[in-house]
């Protein structure tokens, strides 16, 4: 299954199932992931030029602990610095299957976000972050 970490209808992040019933974990994954996997900025992680202000049009995919994670900057329901829009799901998968799977199970989240690749370009790689922000969260 694949799972949604984000704003739903309204400010507030959270984890979720696809059709929005809220749940406390996906897999390894709980609310510490909120704002950890977007891709890298000056102010939140480590410093890197790649994405210095949150660019809302960039997004990460990141492989860790058996899952595959797509994370991406997201201020479409809650205007506030650091908001984001995270799905996961078990096994490596690529982009282009990570959008396809999104776009299967939250038709209605990937319709708002700025890093949804459009039309043709469905299939663009997205800007991975630097090694040093893909931590291994601690037990």
């Amino acid at each position: 299954m694949m799972y949604y970490y984000g704003c739903w209808q309204q400010a507030g992040h959270f984890m979720h199932e696809p059709g929005g019933a809220t749940v406390r974990s996906a897999g390894p994954f709980g609310n510490w992931i909120d704002g950890y996997f977007p891709p890298a900025t000056s102010s939140r992680h480590h410093a890197t030029d790649v994405n210095p202000y949150q660019d809302e049009s960039l997004a990460a995919l990141i492989h860790t602990k058996g899952w595959t994670v797509l994370a991406m900057w997201d201020r479409s329901l809650d205007t506030r610095y650091a908001c984001n829009a995270t799905f996961l799901i078990e096994g490596e998968h690529t982009t282009a299957e990570m959008w396809a799977l999104a776009r299967q199970h939250y038709p209605q989240i990937v319709a708002r976000l700025k890093a949804a690749p459009k039309g043709e370009a469905a299939d663009a790689a997205p800007v991975v972050p630097p090694p040093s922000q893909v931590r291994e969260k601690s037990s």
